[in-house]
């Protein structure tokens, strides 16, 4: 004796697998997309955090001289933008630093405007810090 069976209503169709492949296809490639954009972002991260780290070491070095020593002598006006002997230095491959030191207009035997800039050559990732540093004042006894 011969069964019947109802005809089509076991599997998918050819286009059901087609259309279910298209859309995994974009789920992936969409996928993909955010890791490769989640990787670069890491990377400009990583650069920004070494690059502030190394400028806080620097500032906190002209910070801890006193405002007499001769290193902390005023720098040339484009000291930040170009390399200039004295005013800066490449601590770590591929990261340039260079600082200024000008005086305060207002009070140039006393005080002292300090910039610090960490730079990646090839990459938006930098750091810029600025302080004041002044003379301390002895206290008055009494």
């Amino acid at each position: 004796m011969l069964t019947r069976r109802c005809v089509g209503s076991h599997g998918f169709t050819l286009v059901e697998v087609l259309i279910a492949c298209g859309l995994l296809l974009i789920g992936t490639l969409s996928a993909a997309r955010v890791f490769a954009s989640s990787g670069a972002a890491n990377k400009a991260s990583r650069l920004t955090t070494v690059a502030t780290v190394l400028a806080v070491a620097k500032m906190e070095q002209l910070r801890a001289l006193s405002i007499d020593d001769p290193a902390l002598q005023e720098s040339p006006a484009d000291s930040v933008l170009t390399d200039i002997a004295g005013f800066n230095d490449r601590p770590q491959v591929p990261y340039i630093r260079r600082w200024s030191i000008q005086r305060l207009p207002s009070y140039p035997d006393d005080a002292v405007s300090l910039r610090v800039i960490v730079t990646v050559p090839g990459s938006s990732a930098q750091a810029v810090l600025d302080a004041i540093k002044v003379r301390r004042v002895a206290a008055e006894g009494g």
